[in-house]
Protein backbone atom coordinates (compact mmCIF):
# COMPACT_ATOMS: atom_id res chain seq x y z
CA UNK A 1 0.00 0.00 0.00
CA UNK A 2 1.32 3.44 -0.98
CA UNK A 3 1.60 5.93 1.88
CA UNK A 4 2.02 9.70 1.60
CA UNK A 5 5.45 11.02 2.53
CA UNK A 6 5.84 13.19 5.62
CA UNK A 7 7.69 15.64 3.35
CA UNK A 8 4.42 16.41 1.54
CA UNK A 9 2.86 19.29 3.46
CA UNK A 10 0.14 21.86 2.84
CA UNK A 11 2.68 24.70 2.67
CA UNK A 12 4.77 22.68 0.25
CA UNK A 13 1.81 21.99 -2.04
CA UNK A 14 0.82 25.66 -2.04
CA UNK A 15 4.36 26.67 -2.98
CA UNK A 16 4.53 23.98 -5.65
CA UNK A 17 1.28 25.12 -7.24
CA UNK A 18 2.35 28.78 -7.20
CA UNK A 19 5.76 27.85 -8.61
CA UNK A 20 4.14 25.86 -11.39
CA UNK A 21 1.81 28.75 -12.17
CA UNK A 22 4.84 31.04 -12.38
CA UNK A 23 6.56 28.68 -14.83
CA UNK A 24 3.39 28.49 -16.93
CA UNK A 25 3.01 32.27 -16.99
CA UNK A 26 6.68 32.73 -17.91
CA UNK A 27 6.30 30.29 -20.80
CA UNK A 28 3.17 32.04 -22.06
CA UNK A 29 4.76 35.50 -21.78
CA UNK A 30 7.78 34.35 -23.81
CA UNK A 31 5.71 32.67 -26.50
CA UNK A 32 3.31 35.62 -26.78
CA UNK A 33 6.03 38.27 -26.96
CA UNK A 34 8.86 36.59 -28.91
CA UNK A 35 7.28 33.51 -30.48
CA UNK A 36 9.87 31.33 -28.76
CA UNK A 37 9.93 28.52 -26.21
CA UNK A 38 11.65 28.76 -22.85
CA UNK A 39 15.26 27.55 -23.35
CA UNK A 40 15.27 25.85 -19.94
CA UNK A 41 16.95 22.61 -21.01
CA UNK A 42 19.61 24.16 -23.25
CA UNK A 43 22.23 26.85 -22.67
CA UNK A 44 21.19 30.37 -23.60
CA UNK A 45 23.79 33.13 -23.48
CA UNK A 46 21.42 35.49 -21.67
CA UNK A 47 18.78 33.25 -20.12
CA UNK A 48 21.00 30.62 -18.47
CA UNK A 49 23.29 33.04 -16.56
CA UNK A 50 20.17 34.91 -15.47
CA UNK A 51 18.67 31.71 -14.05
CA UNK A 52 21.83 30.88 -12.11
CA UNK A 53 22.38 34.41 -10.78
CA UNK A 54 18.74 34.74 -9.76
CA UNK A 55 18.81 31.52 -7.74
CA UNK A 56 22.01 32.69 -6.03
CA UNK A 57 20.50 36.13 -5.36
CA UNK A 58 17.38 34.60 -3.81
CA UNK A 59 19.46 32.44 -1.50
CA UNK A 60 21.50 35.51 -0.55
CA UNK A 61 18.49 37.79 -0.06
CA UNK A 62 16.29 35.41 1.93
CA UNK A 63 18.93 33.31 3.65
CA UNK A 64 17.64 30.25 5.52
CA UNK A 65 13.90 30.78 4.75
CA UNK A 66 14.42 30.17 1.05
CA UNK A 67 16.71 27.26 1.88
CA UNK A 68 13.66 25.04 2.31
CA UNK A 69 13.33 25.11 -1.49
CA UNK A 70 16.88 23.80 -2.07
CA UNK A 71 18.93 20.71 -1.25
CA UNK A 72 22.65 21.32 -1.46
CA UNK A 73 23.75 18.05 0.13
CA UNK A 74 23.44 14.62 -1.43
CA UNK A 75 24.59 11.09 -0.72
CA UNK A 76 24.87 10.33 -4.44
CA UNK A 77 28.25 9.46 -5.91
CA UNK A 78 29.84 11.73 -8.50
CA UNK A 79 29.47 8.90 -11.03
CA UNK A 80 25.71 8.61 -10.41
CA UNK A 81 25.24 12.36 -10.74
CA UNK A 82 27.34 12.49 -13.90
CA UNK A 83 25.49 9.59 -15.53
CA UNK A 84 22.12 10.99 -14.51
CA UNK A 85 22.98 14.43 -15.85
CA UNK A 86 24.28 13.00 -19.13
CA UNK A 87 21.13 10.92 -19.61
CA UNK A 88 18.86 13.89 -18.90
CA UNK A 89 20.82 16.05 -21.34
CA UNK A 90 20.74 13.41 -24.06
CA UNK A 91 17.05 12.78 -23.47
CA UNK A 92 16.25 16.47 -23.76
CA UNK A 93 18.17 16.63 -27.03
CA UNK A 94 16.51 13.60 -28.60
CA UNK A 95 13.07 14.52 -27.29
CA UNK A 96 13.44 18.23 -28.15
CA UNK A 97 12.54 19.39 -24.67
CA UNK A 98 12.47 18.59 -20.97
CA UNK A 99 9.80 18.81 -18.29
CA UNK A 100 9.07 22.49 -18.89
CA UNK A 101 9.44 22.07 -22.65
CA UNK A 102 7.42 18.94 -23.29
CA UNK A 103 5.64 18.61 -19.96
CA UNK A 104 4.29 22.15 -19.85
CA UNK A 105 4.70 23.99 -23.16
CA UNK A 106 4.21 20.88 -25.28
CA UNK A 107 1.10 19.74 -23.46
CA UNK A 108 -0.26 23.31 -23.51
CA UNK A 109 0.20 23.27 -27.28
CA UNK A 110 -1.46 19.84 -27.46
CA UNK A 111 1.61 18.27 -29.04
CA UNK A 112 1.28 14.48 -29.59
CA UNK A 113 5.07 14.09 -29.48
CA UNK A 114 5.27 15.90 -26.14
CA UNK A 115 2.46 13.74 -24.75
CA UNK A 116 4.33 10.55 -25.70
CA UNK A 117 7.60 11.95 -24.33
CA UNK A 118 6.01 12.79 -20.97
CA UNK A 119 4.34 9.40 -20.59
CA UNK A 120 7.58 7.65 -21.53
CA UNK A 121 9.87 9.58 -19.19
CA UNK A 122 7.47 9.29 -16.26
CA UNK A 123 7.23 5.52 -16.66
CA UNK A 124 10.96 5.06 -17.20
CA UNK A 125 11.78 7.45 -14.37
CA UNK A 126 9.64 5.47 -11.94
CA UNK A 127 11.17 2.19 -13.09
CA UNK A 128 14.74 3.53 -12.86
CA UNK A 129 14.20 5.02 -9.38
CA UNK A 130 12.82 1.74 -8.05
CA UNK A 131 15.29 -0.58 -9.76
CA UNK A 132 18.36 1.51 -8.94
CA UNK A 133 17.35 2.21 -5.35
CA UNK A 134 17.82 5.88 -6.05
CA UNK A 135 16.02 7.22 -2.97
CA UNK A 136 18.55 5.68 -0.59
CA UNK A 137 21.52 6.20 -2.93
CA UNK A 138 20.83 9.91 -3.48
CA UNK A 139 19.09 10.93 -0.25
CA UNK A 140 20.68 8.49 2.16
CA UNK A 141 18.98 5.72 4.09
CA UNK A 142 16.46 7.20 6.48
CA UNK A 143 13.15 6.32 8.00
CA UNK A 144 10.14 8.31 6.93
CA UNK A 145 9.75 9.72 10.41
CA UNK A 146 13.16 11.42 10.26
CA UNK A 147 12.52 13.29 7.01
CA UNK A 148 12.77 17.08 7.24
CA UNK A 149 9.30 18.56 7.01
CA UNK A 150 8.61 21.79 5.12
CA UNK A 151 7.43 24.13 7.83
CA UNK A 152 8.34 27.41 6.14
CA UNK A 153 5.99 30.37 6.17
CA UNK A 154 3.55 30.79 3.29
CA UNK A 155 4.51 34.47 3.11
CA UNK A 156 7.82 33.56 1.47
CA UNK A 157 5.96 31.58 -1.20
CA UNK A 158 3.63 34.49 -1.96
CA UNK A 159 6.54 36.93 -2.14
CA UNK A 160 8.42 34.72 -4.58
CA UNK A 161 5.29 34.25 -6.68
CA UNK A 162 4.73 38.01 -6.84
CA UNK A 163 8.34 38.43 -7.93
CA UNK A 164 7.96 35.75 -10.61
CA UNK A 165 4.80 37.39 -11.98
CA UNK A 166 6.51 40.79 -12.07
CA UNK A 167 9.55 39.38 -13.89
CA UNK A 168 7.33 37.50 -16.37
CA UNK A 169 5.49 40.76 -17.06
CA UNK A 170 8.83 42.46 -17.67
CA UNK A 171 9.80 39.66 -20.04
CA UNK A 172 6.59 40.19 -22.02
CA UNK A 173 7.17 43.96 -22.23
CA UNK A 174 10.79 43.52 -23.32
CA UNK A 175 9.82 40.96 -25.95
CA UNK A 176 7.10 43.19 -27.34
CA UNK A 177 9.58 46.06 -27.47
CA UNK A 178 11.86 43.92 -29.65
CA UNK A 179 14.53 43.25 -27.04
CA UNK A 180 15.09 39.52 -27.17
CA UNK A 181 18.11 39.83 -24.90
CA UNK A 182 16.09 41.70 -22.28
CA UNK A 183 13.25 39.19 -22.58
CA UNK A 184 15.68 36.30 -22.12
CA UNK A 185 17.26 37.86 -19.03
CA UNK A 186 13.94 38.68 -17.37
CA UNK A 187 12.42 35.38 -18.48
CA UNK A 188 15.37 33.47 -17.06
CA UNK A 189 14.95 35.28 -13.76
CA UNK A 190 11.19 34.58 -13.73
CA UNK A 191 11.73 30.91 -14.53
CA UNK A 192 14.44 30.52 -11.87
CA UNK A 193 12.28 32.22 -9.23
CA UNK A 194 9.34 29.96 -10.10
CA UNK A 195 11.52 26.85 -10.14
CA UNK A 196 12.96 27.67 -6.71
CA UNK A 197 9.44 28.32 -5.40
CA UNK A 198 8.23 24.97 -6.75
CA UNK A 199 11.05 23.20 -4.79
CA UNK A 200 11.95 21.16 -7.89
CA UNK A 201 15.69 21.83 -7.33
CA UNK A 202 15.31 19.30 -4.49
CA UNK A 203 16.14 15.74 -5.62
CA UNK A 204 13.94 14.47 -2.80
CA UNK A 205 10.90 16.01 -4.51
CA UNK A 206 11.65 14.35 -7.84
CA UNK A 207 12.57 10.95 -6.39
CA UNK A 208 9.75 11.19 -3.87
CA UNK A 209 7.33 11.39 -6.78
CA UNK A 210 8.97 8.79 -9.01
CA UNK A 211 9.78 6.16 -6.38
CA UNK A 212 6.40 5.35 -4.88
CA UNK A 213 7.85 2.10 -3.49
CA UNK A 214 10.21 3.93 -1.14
CA UNK A 215 9.87 3.48 2.61
CA UNK A 216 9.75 7.27 2.83
CA UNK A 217 6.34 7.24 1.18
CA UNK A 218 5.10 8.88 -2.01
CA UNK A 219 5.40 12.65 -2.46
CA UNK A 220 2.87 13.97 -5.04
CA UNK A 221 4.26 17.53 -4.97
CA UNK A 222 5.51 17.31 -8.58
CA UNK A 223 1.91 16.81 -9.74
CA UNK A 224 0.98 20.15 -8.21
CA UNK A 225 3.88 21.88 -9.99
CA UNK A 226 2.84 20.58 -13.40
CA UNK A 227 -0.83 21.05 -12.57
CA UNK A 228 -0.29 24.68 -11.57
CA UNK A 229 1.71 25.31 -14.73
CA UNK A 230 -0.87 23.74 -17.04
CA UNK A 231 -3.77 25.53 -15.34
CA UNK A 232 -2.14 28.74 -16.55
CA UNK A 233 -0.40 27.69 -19.75
CA UNK A 234 -3.01 25.47 -21.38
CA UNK A 235 -5.96 27.90 -21.52
CA UNK A 236 -3.73 30.83 -22.50
CA UNK A 237 -1.91 28.86 -25.20
CA UNK A 238 -5.26 27.88 -26.67
CA UNK A 239 -6.99 31.26 -26.25
CA UNK A 240 -4.06 33.20 -27.71
CA UNK A 241 -3.33 30.66 -30.45
CA UNK A 242 0.33 30.54 -29.45
CA UNK A 243 0.94 27.26 -31.28
CA UNK A 244 -0.86 28.43 -34.43
CA UNK A 245 1.29 30.08 -37.14
CA UNK A 246 0.17 33.48 -38.43
CA UNK A 247 1.60 35.97 -40.96
CA UNK A 248 3.16 37.85 -38.03
CA UNK A 249 4.70 34.79 -36.39
CA UNK A 250 7.37 32.46 -37.70
CA UNK A 251 5.45 29.38 -36.66
CA UNK A 252 8.47 27.96 -34.80
CA UNK A 253 6.36 26.82 -31.86
CA UNK A 254 3.76 25.28 -34.17
CA UNK A 255 6.45 23.44 -36.09
CA UNK A 256 7.98 22.13 -32.87
CA UNK A 257 4.62 21.10 -31.41
CA UNK A 258 3.53 19.27 -34.57
CA UNK A 259 6.75 17.28 -34.98
CA UNK A 260 6.12 13.56 -35.55
CA UNK A 261 6.13 10.92 -32.86
CA UNK A 262 9.16 8.88 -33.86
CA UNK A 263 11.89 6.71 -32.42
CA UNK A 264 13.89 9.76 -31.31
CA UNK A 265 10.94 11.01 -29.28
CA UNK A 266 10.55 7.69 -27.47
CA UNK A 267 14.31 7.27 -27.00
CA UNK A 268 14.49 10.78 -25.61
CA UNK A 269 11.77 9.96 -23.09
CA UNK A 270 13.53 6.74 -22.06
CA UNK A 271 16.91 8.48 -21.57
CA UNK A 272 15.42 11.48 -19.79
CA UNK A 273 13.38 9.29 -17.46
CA UNK A 274 16.35 7.06 -16.73
CA UNK A 275 18.47 10.09 -15.84
CA UNK A 276 15.77 11.57 -13.65
CA UNK A 277 15.20 8.28 -11.90
CA UNK A 278 18.93 7.73 -11.46
CA UNK A 279 19.89 11.04 -9.86
CA UNK A 280 16.69 12.99 -9.24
Amino acid sequence: MVSISAACTTNGLIAATLGGAGIGLTAVARAASTGELLPSSSFHKYGTPSMILTAAALARAYGSPVGRFFELQTSASILRLAVGGALVGAGSSFGKGCTSGNGIQGLAAMSPASFVFVLTFMACGAAAAALLGSSDAVLGAAAAATLPVDSGSDSIAYELFALAVTLAGGQYAAGKAGSKAGAAILGGAAFSTSLVLSSMPKPSRVLGFLDFTSERGWDPTLMFVMGGALLVAFPLYQALGLAVPTPKKSGAISKWASRPVDARTVLGGVLFGAGWGCAG
